[in-house]
Parts: C-alpha cells; structure tokens; sequence
C-alpha cells in the first residue's frame, strides 16, 4: 500500500539531528571546523524552550568577522526552520589555544562534557 502526501506522518528532529544539520552547513563554509554540541542538548537535559548550544573552532587565518557573520545567518535560518534558537560561540584556534582562554571553566566544560558534531 502506498501512502499518499497527505497520509505521512511528520516527524520532529531531535536536537542532535538539528545540531548535525546545522554542521553540515558550517562545513560547507569552513571545512576543517570544529564543531561541539554543548549545554542542555549535550547533557541530554533539553526541553522545548532550550536553544540549541553549539561551539565552534575554525583554523588560524580564516576570516573570521564573515564566517561569524555566515555561521549567525545559518544558525537563524536552521532555527527558524525548526523551530528553535540556535546560539553559537565561534572561536579560531588561536583565539582559544594560543591564550589564557584556553583555561576558562566554559572552554573545558565544552570539551570536556560536549559532544562533537
């Protein structure tokens, strides 16, 4: 028996599923990103009023005001589109590693207890 349009039953994405679709779209700007699902997702603790956490690590010498500035228009269409807010941290290595930042409780809970997307 086939199922018509209308006969489909539409199915809500995970946060995870949502999270991994907004990578795909990331790498597509910056390949070699790093891109970690932190917060309420990550703890498996999230709720249908939690936003979306996501990190993300681009490589030394990108652009990184414009890949801000695309990663913000993606993350706003992805959450629109689902339903949801999707709030971004976007770093370059350097900006993390190559500082004191990289002691910072936030960028050790992130690596530490986030799951990488």
């Amino acid at each position: 028996m086939l199922l018509s349009a209308s006969d489909a039953v539409e199915t809500e994405s995970t946060p995870v599923e949502i999270a991994r679709e907004f990578a795909v779209a990331v790498r597509h700007i910056v390949s070699a990103a790093s891109i970690i699902l932190f917060g309420s997702a990550a703890r498996g603790q999230w709720h249908s009023d939690s936003d979306l956490d996501i990190y993300i690590e681009v490589p030394d010498g990108c652009e990184i005001d414009s890949i801000r500035d695309a990663i913000d228009s993606m993350a706003w269409e992805i959450g629109r589109k689902n339903g949801l807010v999707i709030q971004t941290v976007v770093y370059t290595r350097g900006e993390v590693w190559d500082t004191p930042r990289r002691s910072l409780p936030f960028i050790i809970a992130v690596h530490g207890e986030g799951k990488a997307l």
